[in-house]
């Protein structure tokens, strides 16, 4: 499989339902999509199981490459804590990822901008020996033990600031929006390391999705179904790579 359409869902006021689509395409030689349980992809949507995007063979540097059409990735941050991540269209929002929970009070994620084509995202875990908060401020200590780390690679598109945007020491982002928006060929391409992403799919719907370097998770979040109230998300095959 080398090219995905992800279905959006959602409603617009007055409750109607309104349907947008992103398709999502894996540069050849860059990294692979496979189902778990391993079988032969079919065409269509795909109604029950596990979709892994990953690097070749995920070791710790090899590439995955992604390329997005029909959606820009907003990144959001409160007091230094990364609190949400956006799919969106313009101004529409069409999922909205939340790092934060009552269960995973303990992790703390940020989001640090080294670079002007380059984000990082860490994920400490509070309630390590290993980690202070001290180091937790910084994403270049990667203690296996306490913190996770994924740099997102910006190939083409641009990234745009909110105008409360502010970042602090050691380029942690403060406050504010980062946004990776597409290309005025309406294309939003990036770049990940020893990555894997996991979406969890049941009954046609997508109810889970997990992020991984090649040390742990960087991201573990879950969906409520509100597929009943008009409101989903879905993934499609529409292409295979011979």
């Amino acid at each position: 499989m080398d090219k995905l359409l992800i279905g959006f869902t959602t409603l617009r006021p007055g409750q109607f339902p309104r349907s947008r689509d992103v398709s999502l395409t894996i540069a050849p030689g860059e990294g692979r999509a496979r189902l778990d349980p391993d079988e032969p992809p079919t065409l269509g949507t795909i109604t029950q199981g596990r979709l892994v995007l990953e690097s070749e063979s995920f070791p710790r540097f090899a590439p995955l490459t992604l390329t997005l059409t029909g959606a820009d990735l907003v990144f959001r941050v409160r007091d230094r804590r990364l609190v949400q991540l956006t799919f969106q269209d313009g101004r529409e929002p069409l999922l909205r990822l939340y790092c934060t929970g009552i269960f995973r009070a303990a992790f703390l994620h940020r989001l640090f901008q080294p670079l002007d084509d380059r984000l990082v995202v860490t994920r400490t875990n509070t309630l390590s020996e290993d980690c202070d908060d001290q180091t937790a401020s910084g994403y270049l200590s990667r203690d296996v033990h306490c913190r996770t780390v994924l740099a997102v690679h910006l190939l083409e598109g641009a990234l745009v600031t909110s105008p409360d945007y502010s970042k602090g020491l050691q380029h942690v982002v403060e406050w504010g929006a980062v946004e990776l928006r597409r290309s005025g060929s309406g294309i939003l391409k990036l770049q990940l390391h020893g990555a894997r992403l996991v979406c969890d799919i049941a009954r046609g719907n997508l109810a889970g999705l997990r992020v991984y370097d090649s040390r742990g998770p960087v991201a573990n979040l879950s969906f409520l179904d509100a597929s009943g109230a008009g409101v989903s998300a879905s993934v499609a095959v529409v292409d295979t790579l011979p």
